[in-house]
């Protein structure tokens, strides 16, 4: 079904009732692979910013679905792209979102070590 950019599905967008949510954007003039890179820097650095202070966060792509809305609501993103949301709030750790187990995949999935020597 297409998205009716007038009537976003407010269930989708609480963005988990996080009193806060930082929207990234980056101006449109900069090369977008690299734009995106350094976006990717930044909010993991905040993320992690924000975990030394004892706030949860989460990054939601999501948050970005509708630009014309967001551009509409902050008149300062004209000329900027809208990359990344991250909602920002006090973590509940009985809250069954933060319940289940996150398996990860092992180091040596992830990454190809080769021996020079």
């Amino acid at each position: 079904m297409p998205r009716d950019p007038a009537h976003p599905p407010a269930g989708k967008y609480s963005f988990f009732d996080a009193p806060c949510l930082i929207l990234v954007a980056v101006d449109k003039a900069l090369a977008p692979d690299y734009a995106c890179f350094d976006v990717g820097l930044f909010v993991q650095s905040l993320c992690l910013a924000a975990q030394g202070l004892g706030l949860g966060t989460c990054i939601l792509a999501r948050a970005v679905h509708y630009p014309d809305i967001l551009r509409a609501l902050i008149p300062q993103a004209a000329g900027r792209a809208f990359v990344i949301g991250v909602s920002l709030g006090r973590p509940d750790p009985a809250s069954p979102l933060n319940q289940f187990e996150r398996p990860r995949a092992a180091l040596e999935e992830q990454v190809t070590w080769i021996d020079r020597t």
